[in-house]
């Protein structure tokens, strides 16, 4: 299964992320591309849908949660992590995409391999 991917990987990409977006096409994501490893958090202010979040470490999903809209609580990666990608909330679920599933990166599309 692929996705189309925004990649946020400057400084102001990044904190911006999907703020202010009212709707996400399905088929859609934001992958946040920081190219080394560090402990992720994120969270839900001004943002206006609800998200799940991926935190990947070399193409590797370790960590799937949620990001509640206008949340001020910080979603963690836990461990060290050079990527995470924001999706629609449910995707992964329905999708059936879970944790040590691997993710590659094509241009502006991400695609999910088991």
């Amino acid at each position: 299964m692929k996705i189309r991917v925004k990649i946020a990987k400057s400084e102001e990409e990044q904190q911006k992320g999907l703020m202010g977006v009212t709707d996400l096409p399905n088929d859609e994501g934001m992958l946040f591309d920081f190219g080394y490893r560090q402990n992720l958090s994120f969270w839900g202010m001004n943002t206006y849908i609800p998200l799940d979040i991926a935190f990947i470490q070399d193409n590797k999903i370790v960590r799937i949660d949620k990001i509640k809209p206008h949340s001020l609580v910080a979603v963690s990666s836990f461990i060290p992590c050079d990527a995470a990608l924001e999706v629609n909330a449910n995707f992964f679920l329905k999708n059936g995409i879970g944790e040590n599933d691997t993710v590659k990166i094509d241009g502006e599309f991400l695609e999910f391999i088991k």
